[in-house]
């Protein structure tokens, strides 16, 4: 082999390292330092070789380099032979090769020594992330399932105050197969309304429950309080679907009611849950937005609140005679309808009515500011749009959930909201049968001018009626005109993102 043909060879091979390095970004340029220059040597050290972090999970594919490897093996193979045979041949007259030769001999050496290591990290690193690859694939696919069930998956908070109408929105769930109905499940906890604990524990009970987790300190009261031997079977009721024959027996058919029914463990109660497409809470002793927002954000949860709000001198008229009873349970028609005077009006009730309009106001304002709050996961009603149209008003919820109204849902409506029996029942107060249309408005016939403008004029309610669309009275005679309509047309903002 002639010095010419030796120095091709090493400027072809330096071009070829050189490339390496491009190609790789390894620094084999360390392999020609005095403490790796033996050839053959693997080195230990593989961190020169970690690619980084980021890169790895910035994609799912991770570069492999089978193809490459398989020419590079190939090359360096030649490579050596080449190698080998020019030292046999004159290996007896390397005493006689003047110094540039032997340091470009040497440097030849080096250059295949440093391709051969190269060669074999690539290989072990090309292994490492074709299994990367794997991983990453399988992971990623885990991912979109997980994420594609909870997508199918939508738990709803019927989020109101008292009085407001929740109860009747809320039978319109029940009635719906595809969700897991809940009663104000807050009440198992047993705390009081102004226990700054409800918000905290209530809030991580219904993030339990809507993940079908009833193993928690937090959701676990709701079985212990309510679903054990001793609690009154009435009260099973809360969740509809566990009263029925699969955990019950011994049907009374004229109290309609079940005589025994198993307790509800906590497996029993997952197993259920993630039968349903979603969870269903009403809740009214949690009606300010803030604590949810973080469930509203959550893929995996995908909460959507529907927040049902009420004229406050509606609400005032319907929450006062419940007041004077001490909230009570059997409530007659009579005792509902009683004349509304300023004097029942304490300061209990002012206070109660300040909260609920400043919250509801809140509520409102930061679903049209917050820019960051995903529309499609709140919609605000109207109790009095809803009592005026209760099928539209289904429409609207349900095309808001992504799904369409059952027919279960259509024949209670149906046969709930224009109801003009039931006057004798001692629980009047507490029934959803009603007719819906007359029930919200009959406040103007009850109240007196000075409560209706004493309501008007409390805390933030004058605000809120502003901002919801609904009529401030301005005289006696108005208040009790039946032309005139308090309800107002709906501010546009306020209209229901079509996602169905």
């Amino acid at each position: 082999m002639s010095r010419k043909y030796l120095t091709v060879t090493l400027a072809l091979l330096a071009v070829l390292n050189f490339l390496l390095i491009i190609m790789f970004g390894w620094p084999t340029a360390r392999f020609l330092s005095k403490e790796n220059s033996t050839p053959g040597v693997v080195q230990e050290d593989y961190n020169i070789f970690q690619p980084h972090r980021k890169q790895l999970y910035d994609t799912i594919n991770v570069t492999t380099f089978t193809d490459e490897l398989s020419g590079l093996n190939d090359t360096m193979q030649h490579i050596e032979t080449l190698l080998i045979s020019y030292h046999q041949s004159y290996e007896h007259n390397l005493e006689v090769i003047d110094n540039s030769q032997r340091r470009n001999e040497e440097l030849l050496v080096k250059i295949v020594a440093n391709i051969s290591n190269t060669y074999k990290e690539l290989q072990h690193r090309n292994q490492h992330n074709i299994s990367t690859n794997s991983i990453l694939e399988n992971n990623i696919t885990d991912i979109v399932n997980s994420q594609s069930q909870a997508k199918a998956r939508v738990n709803v908070l019927l989020m109101a105050s008292m009085r407001t109408g929740s109860s009747f929105l809320g039978e319109m769930f029940r009635q719906h197969p595809d969700y897991l109905y809940i009663f104000e499940p807050p009440r198992g906890l047993r705390l009081k309304d102004y226990d700054p604990m409800l918000t905290v524990n209530g809030v991580q009970m219904l993030t339990d429950i809507y993940n079908c987790d009833f193993t928690s300190p937090f959701s676990k009261p709701l079985l212990d309080n309510l679903f054990n031997p001793v609690v009154s079977l009435a009260r099973r009721n809360v969740v509809p679907a566990w009263v029925n024959e699969k955990y019950c027996s011994g049907w009374n058919d004229q109290f309609k009611i079940y005589t025994k029914c198993s307790p509800m463990s906590p497996s029993m109660a997952s197993e259920s849950c993630r039968s349903f497409k979603g969870v269903v809470a009403k809740v009214i002793r949690i009606y300010d937005i803030y604590p949810w927002f973080h469930l509203m954000m959550n893929s995996t949860v995908n909460l959507k609140v529907v927040n049902l709000i009420r004229d406050p001198r509606g609400v005032i008229a319907s929450v006062i005679p419940v007041h004077i009873k001490q909230y009570a349970s059997q409530i007659n028609k009579q005792d509902i309808d009683i004349q509304l005077e300023e004097k029942h009006f304490d300061d209990a009730l002012s206070r109660r009515l300040s909260l609920y309009c400043s919250t509801m106001l809140r509520n409102v304002l930061v679903s049209k500011h917050a820019k960051w709050l995903p529309e499609e996961n709140y919609m605000a009603i109207r109790y009095e749009d809803m009592a005026e149209n209760p099928t539209k008003a289904a429409n609207t919820i349900f095309n808001f959930l992504g799904t369409d109204v059952h027919d279960n849902v259509k024949r209670w409506i149906k046969e709930n909201t224009n109801y003009t029996d039931g006057s004798n029942s001692p629980y009047y107060a507490w029934e959803t049968k009603r007719n819906s249309k007359e029930v919200s408005q009959k406040w103007r016939q009850k109240m007196t001018y000075g409560l209706a403008k004493k309501i008007e004029d409390t805390g933030d309610c004058s605000h809120l009626l502003e901002t919801v669309g609904y009529r401030k009275v301005e005289n006696p005679k108005q208040l009790k005109d039946p032309a005139v309509s308090f309800v107002l047309s709906k501010p546009s903002w306020l209209n229901v993102p079509t996602t169905h």
